[in-house]
């Protein structure tokens, strides 16, 4: 209980099973099918000591599952029939299992990964308008089997009944924008063991013997190491060959079906499902991360679900995702291998893996009021008073994208950076030659110019031919004062004696258009000084004339020098 006296309840909604109990507990308190059962033939009747009512739920359905009609309120880890799913919550919270009184207590709920928020709103409705809890806390899935393990930051690869997600997870908040689904699960392996079975000549009804065929895939099945391997031993073999006998004392053969039915959760087309088996998906979503989590997202690899519990799964995974590192990141170079370090976290308990994590994190945060979403603020609120809580995780994950994007954009601008460095280096030497060759041209030109004046000043037959030569040389050194509008040149002594050997230059147009209007303001301000002196000495100010005088040959000197030197 917390310090109000409130019983805290944890609840789990599976696609196949509900799992609740209450905070602090190490197990589930209770387990069930998620199923409920309406009688084919309206009688009143019993069957196996159970009595056919109208509406059956969880174990009672499930005994007498081969008399009734079943629904699902759970498809793919989310609430598709909430007539339903309050069937299911009224027989967990009634005397013959958990046994509370909803109006003293509080609970915390599991989501799936990308849960549409209308399906949150609406089960918060349901908690506080229909069954009236004191608080209620909702929180992913992929989360909690993190905080069972201890951890903050890992991929789960979470595999129910229903679906399996893959959920990479930093700091104790799960990466939205990385998150992948795969539609295939526990009752895909149960319906595709059914269909390989009757190609031995068993035949198991998908409804009525769903049960009965899932019981024989979680005893029987496994995940083949090596996929071509168990071929040769399934063909020349009888080493893989198990009996099962059935409940009504039948008994059936299973050989190479033991680990075909798994496959399908690494080559979803067995099932007709298309995309990437469950290596991939949690090979791709590690690569998409951001570079500096990858290695703790790597050595962090947490199974959660009942359909992870194949024996040879993890050990699967592992040699999958080692191969797909080696092939599409080193390149087949197998001496990298050395520092890649893959662990595949397969704890006993993850079966009931969510559960265990909410059940820690319910006790740790019972006592702290910011955590939990009250009665009080969903009647003042409604809706809204949820947004607070779900922003929390929108906010990260939003800026967590950002950074992730911000961090590509820095790589790139590096390597941008890296590209304009080797650029300028170049750019530098051609400059540096073009103002040397500059400088020698104005030599040679001054020189030349020397000689076809003294030439004229002697050799009066040729001065026609002087003039064209002149004239050339003109041309020449026109087209050199144009080189020099994109080289540096020295500062002029004025800037020189305020700024110092500055060697600045102007590479638009624009920039040495303003560079003249800030000189002619420089200039004016001298002008304007010298003048408003001028006018305080006539209006009888004692200025002295040489004062005056030395303002007057400073605006001049300044003018000069800013814009001649």
């Amino acid at each position: 209980m917390d310090k109000y006296g409130n019983k805290v309840i944890v609840c789990d909604n599976g696609t196949g099973f509900v799992k609740c109990g209450f905070s602090g507990s190490n197990f589930p308190d209770y387990q069930f099918p998620a199923i409920v059962g309406r009688p084919v033939l309206r009688a009143d009747t019993e069957i196996e000591n159970v009595h056919l009512k109208d509406i059956m739920v969880g174990d009672e359905a499930d005994k007498v599952r081969n008399m009734l009609e079943i629904s699902y309120p759970m498809s793919k880890g989310q609430i598709i029939n909430w007539e339903d799913i309050v069937h299911i919550y009224d027989y967990a919270f009634s005397e013959t299992k958990l046994n509370i009184d909803p109006k003293n207590s509080k609970i915390l709920l599991t989501e799936p990964p990308l849960n549409p928020k209308k399906n949150s709103i609406k089960m918060a409705e349901l908690m506080f308008e229909h069954y009236n809890f004191s608080a209620i806390y909702i929180s992913i899935q992929a989360v909690l089997t993190l905080y069972a393990q201890g951890l903050m930051t890992g991929v789960v690869c979470d595999c129910g009944d229903g679906v399996t997600h893959i959920v990479p997870v930093v700091e104790g908040h799960a990466l939205t924008h990385l998150i992948t689904r795969l539609d295939v699960a526990g009752r895909h392996v149960t319906n595709y063991l059914i269909k390989l079975l009757s190609l031995r000549g068993y035949i198991f009804n998908k409804s009525a013997d769903f049960e009965l065929v899932r019981r024989i895939k979680e005893k029987l099945c496994y995940c083949a190491y090596d996929i071509e391997q168990e071929e040769i031993l399934a063909h020349d073999t009888t080493v893989l060959v198990e009996k099962y006998t059935l409940p009504d004392g039948r008994v059936i053969t299973v050989g190479s079906e033991r680990y075909h039915a798994p496959e399908c959760l690494f080559q979803p087309h067995l099932v007709d499902v298309e995309g990437s088996g469950m290596s991939e998906m949690i090979f791709n979503t590690i690569q998409k991360a951001d570079m500096d989590v990858r290695k703790t997202l790597y050595k962090h690899i947490l199974l959660s679900g009942g359909s992870t519990m194949y024996p040879g799964l993890p050990s699967r995974l592992a040699r999958e995702l080692k191969q797909l590192y080696l092939d599409r990141v080193l390149k087949g170079k197998k001496e990298g291998l050395e520092n890649f370090k893959l662990v595949i976290v397969d704890p006993p308990r993850r079966r009931h893996m969510v559960f265990i994590g909410g059940s820690v994190f319910a006790e740790i945060i019972k006592n702290n009021d910011n955590f939990w979403l009250t009665r009080e603020m969903w009647q003042e609120k409604g809706a809204k008073s949820l947004d607070r809580f779900m922003d929390k995780n929108i906010q990260v994950e939003g800026i967590t994208a950002q950074v992730d994007e911000l961090y590509k954009e820095c790589q790139q601008t590096t390597g941008n950076y890296i590209e304009y460095k080797q650029q300028v280096k170049t750019i530098l030497k051609l400059r540096n030659k073009c103002v040397s060759d500059v400088k020698h041209r104005r030599y040679r030109l001054k020189l030349l110019n020397e000689a076809i004046l003294n030439l004229k000043m002697t050799d009066t037959s040729n001065r026609e031919n002087l003039h064209i030569l002149k004239d050339k040389l003109e041309c020449i050194a026109k087209e050199t004062d144009g080189y020099e509008e994109m080289l540096p040149k020295e500062n002029s002594l004025y800037l020189k004696i305020v700024l110092g050997d500055l060697n600045l230059s102007m590479m638009d147009k624009e920039s040495r258009t303003l560079d003249s209007v800030y000189q002619f303001i420089l200039l004016w301000y001298y002008c304007t000084l010298t003048i408003r002196e001028s006018i305080l000495r006539i209006n009888g100010s004692r200025i002295k004339g040489w004062w005056v005088a030395h303002h007057f040959m400073s605006t001049i000197g300044a003018g000069i020098l800013l814009i001649w030197y």
